[in-house]
This record gives C-alpha cells, sequence and structure tokens, in this order.
C-alpha cells in the first residue's frame, strides 16, 4: 500500500513538472491559434472606427477576415500580394486559393503558411478566370476559415512621374479612373451607397454624388442596374470622363489610395483612417503626396510661381475664375459649355479646336498643378494658408487637411503655384480632387509578399 502511494504521488510529480515545461508553450499556442479582435487588430481600413478585418464574425465566430478584399476583388496586377495585420504572439496564417468556392479536394491552387504580414500569390492571374480566397490563423487549436474572397485580374494603368524620391500622377484622378475603381469595389462590399453619397462600413463620406458641402457633383452619376434594386454603377457624366474628379472627402482619397495599393499588391500607406492620421510615406502603396513633394513636383527647384517660370500668370496655361477657357460658362450656369473643369492635360501648348494652349506642365512634367482643381495632401493643417479652399477657417486643426494648387473658381489674384489651404477632411467640395503619389523605391523581404522594385 505505501509502495502504490508513493508511485502515485511520483505520477503526480512527475505529471506536474511536464505541465509546468509545456505551460508557455500551451499558451503561446492557443494565443497563436486564437483570431485577433477588433482591439488587437490595430490598424484600420476604410474608415475611422472600423476594424481592419472588416465585420466581426463575417465568416463564423472568430474567423480570420482579409483586410480590405471584401467579398469579391479585383487585381490590377496578375502576381499580386495580400497584407494583414501582424498575429499575436506571431502566429503563423494559413492561405488557400482554390478554383472553387467550396475549396473542393483537387482544385487548391496554392496553400501557405507564413508567420510574415503578407504573401505574394504567384499564381499569374488572368483576365477570364476567377479563384477564390481564404485565410485562417494557425495555432495549437487552429482556426477558422475567413468568407472566402472571390478574386479576379483587370489591369488598370495610372501614368506616374519620378519626383525626387517619390513619384506623382501625371494627372489629377479623373472621374473615368474613380468611376472604374469605385465599380470593382462595389461588389465586394467594401463601399455602399446611402443619402446620396459613397459611404464607408461606418458610415464615413467617400464620395458625394449630389448636393455637396460646397457646389455640387458635376462630374459624376449612380446609374442603378435595371431590375436589379440596389445595385450601382458609378458613371462619368457625358463628356467628362476625362475631366477631374471631384467630391471626394479626404477620408474617400485616402480609402481610394488603400484599394489601389491593395490591386496593385503593394502594402496600404493608411491602414487606419481616421482623424489626424498620415500615410506611411516609406512604404511602397499608394497615396496622396505631402505638401513638401507637392510644393516640389509643382514648382521645382527654382520654386516657379507660374508655370514655365513666367513672371505672370498666363491665362491660356491653366484653368481658374474668368480665365476665358473654351468649358467656362460664367454666371449660374457653370456647366452648359463642359466646364468648369478641363480636360486633364488640356493645357500642353497644343491647339484644341481653334483654342491654342499654353504649356502648362510643371518643371517636373505634371499636369494641372496650377488650377482646375485643388488637391488634397496627406498633411494636417497647422498653419496660416493664403486661401481657404472654400473659404471655410480652421476650428480644430486636427480635422483639417493642406490642399494645394487652386482651382477652377479660383481669383487670378489668389492663384500661383504657391498658394495652399485647407478643407475639413469629411467634406466634399466641386472644387476639390485627388493626385496619387507613392515611394516607387521601397523593399520588402520575399516573406512579407513583395520584392525590391
Amino acid at each position: 500500500m505505501r509502495m502504490g502511494m508513493g508511485l502515485a504521488r511520483g505520477a503526480r510529480r512527475v505529471f506536474a513538472a511536464v505541465l509546468f515545461f509545456l505551460f508557455p508553450f500551451i499558451v503561446f499556442s492557443l494565443l497563436a491559434g486564437c483570431p485577433s479582435s477588433p482591439s488587437e487588430a490595430g490598424p484600420e481600413d476604410g474608415a475611422a472606427g472600423l476594424s481592419a478585418g472588416g465585420d466581426a464574425g463575417a465568416g463564423g465566430e472568430g474567423s480570420f477576415v482579409l483586410p480590405g478584399l471584401g467579398s469579391d476583388f479585383v487585381f490590377a496586377v496578375s502576381n499580386p500580394s495580400i497584407f494583414w495585420e501582424p498575429q499575436p504572439g506571431g502566429g503563423e496564417i494559413q492561405v488557400q486559393v482554390s478554383r472553387s468556392a467550396e475549396f473542393a479536394e483537387g482544385t487548391i491552387l496554392l496553400d501557405a503558411r507564413t508567420a510574415a504580414s503578407g504573401l505574394r500569390l504567384g499564381l499569374g492571374l488572368e483576365e477570364s478566370s476567377a479563384f477564390f480566397l481564404r485565410a485562417r490563423p494557425v495555432g495549437f487549436f487552429g482556426g477558422d476559415w475567413g468568407p472566402a474572397v472571390r478574386i479576379s485580374y483587370k489591369p488598370l494603368d495610372i501614368a506616374m512621374r519620378q519626383v525626387k524620391d517619390c513619384e506623382m500622377a501625371v494627372y489629377e484622378m479623373t472621374n473615368g479612373l474613380l468611376a472604374e475603381i469605385v465599380n470593382r469595389l462595389l461588389p465586394g462590399g467594401e463601399i455602399s451607397v446611402s443619402g446620396g453619397m459613397l459611404r464607408g462600413k461606418d458610415g464615413t463620406p467617400y464620395l458625394g454624388l449630389g448636393e455637396l458641402n460646397y457646389g455640387f457633383q458635376f462630374g459624376l452619376e449612380l446609374l442603378q442596374e435595371e431590375d436589379r434594386p440596389g445595385v450601382y454603377a458609378l458613371a462619368p457624366k457625358a463628356g467628362r470622363g476625362e475631366h477631374p474628379a471631384v467630391g471626394l472627402s479626404w477620408y474617400g482619397a485616402a480609402f481610394i489610395c488603400d484599394s489601389l495599393s491593395r490591386m496593385f499588391g503593394y502594402r496600404p500607406a493608411y491602414a487606419r483612417i481616421a482623424p489626424g492620421v498620415t500615410a506611411d510615406a516609406e512604404g511602397g502603396g499608394f497615396r496622396m503626396p505631402a505638401e513638401a513633394e507637392w510644393d516640389y513636383a509643382a514648382r521645382g527647384p527654382d520654386a516657379f510661381a507660374y508655370p514655365g517660370g513666367a513672371k505672370t500668370l498666363d491665362p491660356r496655361s491653366a484653368n481658374y475664375l474668368r480665365s476665358g477657357d473654351p468649358f467656362e460658362s460664367l454666371g449660374r450656369d457653370s456647366v452648359s459649355a463642359g466646364g468648369p473643369t478641363s480636360p486633364a492635360g488640356f493645357y500642353d501648348g497644343m491647339e484644341k479646336d481653334g483654342y491654342k494652349t499654353v504649356n502648362g506642365v510643371s518643371p517636373l512634367g505634371l499636369h494641372d498643378m496650377l488650377g482646375n482643381v485643388w488637391e488634397w495632401c496627406d498633411d494636417v493643417f497647422a498653419g496660416e494658408g493664403e486661401n481657404a479652399a472654400e473659404g471655410e477657417a480652421p476650428q480644430d486643426a486636427g480635422r483639417f487637411r493642406v490642399v494645394r494648387g487652386g482651382a477652377w473658381n479660383t481669383r487670378r489674384a489668389d492663384l500661383s503655384l504657391g498658394s495652399r489651404g485647407w478643407y475639413k477632411a469629411e467634406g466634399f467640395s466641386y472644387s476639390l480632387g485627388l493626385r496619387l503619389a507613392r515611394k516607387k523605391e521601397f523593399t520588402t523581404d520575399s516573406t512579407d509578399g513583395g520584392g525590391k522594385e
């Protein structure tokens, strides 16, 4: 009996010792296997207050949701990378791509595990094909698969030019380009139509489609598909596809930048879109230009005040109030002549239907840096500007963002390449648009979804 009791006590001691030794590994595995909660996920995507992972429980309680892709996503490159937030404890993520939404045996094209926060898919997507993507955390008990994302590929061309240590879009974002981007995103549920505007998942205003905070939307319209209530498409109004898009809030501009980054396989620059947040300027994702970048791109090393280094502003080199351009109609009706904006790149020194333009291209080769529409910058406004975008003085510096360049409704006396102003980040204006920027040269290791450009 004593011997039996001694053996039992010895067994308990051995079990306790083994449990003590294994406890840290059990805890680590549990943490690695548990998906992050919204508070753990950190950066938000699409709007302030929204978890980067999307709707909690979209693929079942505790499932892992790939940020920003929604249920349907169209990549702009055939070999994209995808990104997510690092898992607690450095846990791994398993990613699968299949030919079928059921991920049936024999249809899996990719099955990869990584402890990094990104992965290059390396599939060679084709325009005529669609695949399905899903992911889950991997740990001691595993984790639920997130909802499958239907993925496809369709090229998208955006002309960019090197500007010092970054590159910027040659043209302001046009109605045609913005409509193409939005129409790729609408089926996936990352944005929705409500109250005459496009909004993020938490209701943050992205794009005004009717009356704006200042003015009205004259370049874009929302079309509802016949026999499909609630299914919409965004389209440029007649003759305005090549005109710069207006009515984007700063939050909407940041969302478009992040969505484009995902389409091209870059790590998003605005993983959290909220008051006071600025872009990761060192990554490769699309973003709004910093004001210093914008200033150099517009004025060049000699800090020109007007296009071409002219001492005065030639009305045939930029679109501003009463410049006399062929798209301008004065009085209450500002749209009857096809304006008030002019097509992106109109002022290139060529004759257009009898109207001889003067070359207004910046020293770095960018069009419409002066006039046409104000352009959002990444910077929070923190100083006196020469002009407010619409005359509203800032009350809360964190709420306002810098705008540069002037617009079609800016008076000549107030317009130069040094003109700067501000506008509320959530606001819509009919004289304010977007020019894309990104850092071209960046390096990420192969486990993080990229390579060296």
